[in-house]
């Protein structure tokens, strides 16, 4: 039990906090949320009971931000991934529970509590709100005291080297990365073996300490691993007995046993060993292709190489000139330009938006009561399509539900506000603005003057007598 009377002064905005923790009486707490309280009260006897006097809330972000970017939350660059981190960190703890201690949010909000907790250089906030941040991040505020790690990208060599040939097989040889490089997104270090000269890419970050025994590319195989498979192909091995003994799979060792010019080991080709092209594949590709033309005359060349990669490359190869001559004749014939194609391209695009959009905000709607603001980010996530906002104009069908269905921040806060005044009410228990407020994770420095007006208004008409309800938002369909 945490006892506050040695305490000289309690700054003015804790004065209730002290109250309720110097008060004996019993406070009563819902069953569903009992767990949390008490993992809060832990962590606050911890903070009361440690030797804290070196501490300062720079130590504090520090520690945050490592164990940020350990999880995960971190770009190559060292922004960190704030929408995926708030959507994780209400997942945790719940709609339900961050209403109750009025501490909710709107994850699409740039200035949320949450990111100013989480952000090095932003002021001190509610002393409470770091407590539910390091217990999410680290479990306990026992565990966050001890956490000691430096925000690194990769592991702290050395590093081993993975050429299954060499003597240093696994063996922690390799002292430090060659270079660390952007990929997709990802940061990607490469490392080298002295010994056998075996070159690879590990894309990161490591997030634990087997990590470094993996590899995402090999960029050089190095001078032992090409010996050995010299010797191997001079014995005959067979492409599966040389797969096991250098690590490597067996379409790479084609390719490397057809440099050594070892015939028995090499894919013989589809489409003849010579030079010349063959007649008879030629012809075969051609009428595959006049047939595919027939049936889609609006086909560019992409649309050939995706329905034949193989008979595309070939003809490019051998008899580029049909190909242009031929999907020219099809245009003119068909009288098909290519504003037209781009018209039927959004067209058939627009409408299969439209339905995935729509059963998108079907299943927001019975996920969470109530549920979520929608918004052109929220929507474009649970679709798959990130480019809802640059092409409204050619999605004339979605862009019409967008119109409807999108909230603005006050219009999301007086739905909050219905649904909580609404629940208030069917359970008798007095309605305040505070409370509303409160219980709608409105706190009051974000409060639209407009909602607020709403607030009593309602408030009003809720006194003289009138029911509150919930006005009914589905416009979408």
């Amino acid at each position: 039990m945490v006892h506050l009377y040695s305490i000289i002064h309690i700054p003015r905005r804790y004065d209730d906090f002290y109250t309720v923790l110097s008060n004996t009486k019993e406070i009563a707490i819902p069953e569903e949320f009992k767990e949390r309280f008490l993992d809060i009260s832990e962590d606050i006897n911890t903070i009361f009971t440690s030797n804290l006097h070196n501490w300062n809330i720079e130590i504090t972000k520090d520690k945050m931000f490592n164990r940020i970017a350990e999880k995960g939350y971190v770009t190559v660059g060292g922004s960190t991934l704030q929408r995926e981190f708030s959507q994780d960190f209400k997942e945790f703890y719940t709609e339900e529970f961050l209403d109750y201690i009025g501490y909710n949010f709107d994850v699409d909000v740039n200035d949320s509590w949450l990111r100013y907790t989480t952000t090095r250089k932003k002021p001190v906030g509610d002393p409470l709100k770091f407590i539910l941040v390091i217990r999410y991040l680290f479990g306990s505020f026992k565990e966050f005291y001890k956490y000691n790690k430096e925000y690194s990208l990769f592991k702290e060599g050395p590093y081993p080297c993975l050429n299954i040939v060499c003597p240093n097989y696994n063996k922690l040889v390799i002292n430090d990365t060659m270079q660390i490089n952007n990929s997709h997104g990802y940061p990607l270090a490469t490392f080298k073996c002295d010994h056998c000269g075996f070159k690879y890419s590990r894309r990161g970050p490591d997030k634990n300490d087997n990590d470094i025994y993996n590899k995402t590319y090999v960029k050089d195989y190095g001078h032992l691993w090409h010996d050995k498979l010299k010797e191997c192909v001079d014995k005959s091995f067979s492409l599966r007995k040389m797969s096991k003994l250098l690590g490597c799979n067996i379409e790479t060792l084609r390719t490397w046993a057809n440099f050594y010019k070892n015939p028995t080991l090499v894919k013989p080709s589809t489409i003849g060993l010579t030079n010349n092209p063959d007649n008879l594949l030629l012809e075969q590709y051609k009428n595959e292709f006049i047939i595919f033309l027939k049936e889609n005359p609006a086909a560019t060349r992409l649309d050939m190489y995706r329905f034949n990669p193989n008979a595309y490359k070939y003809l490019s190869e051998n008899d580029n000139k049909w190909i242009t001559n031929t999907i020219r004749f099809v245009k003119e014939n068909k009288s098909i330009t290519k504003e037209e194609r781009l018209e039927n391209y959004w067209l058939i695009k627009d409408e299969l938006i439209t339905i995935n959009l729509l059963k998108a905000i079907s299943k927001i709607k019975v996920e969470k009561t109530p549920y979520e603001r929608l918004t052109i980010a929220i929507l474009q996530k649970y679709i798959g399509y990130y480019n809802l906002r640059q092409n409204r104009n050619k999605l004339p069908r979605c862009s019409h539900i967008l119109d409807k269905v999108c909230e603005t921040i006050p219009v999301y806060q007086k739905r909050r506000v219905n649904y909580v005044m609404k629940e208030m009410a069917d359970n008798s228990i007095k309605i305040t603005i505070a409370k509303v407020l409160r219980n709608s994770g409105i706190t009051t420095g974000r409060a639209n003057q407009e909602v607020l007006n709403y607030i009593e208004k309602m408030l009003k008409e809720h006194n003289h007598g009138n029911v509150i309800i919930i006005e009914n938002n589905d416009n979408d369909k």
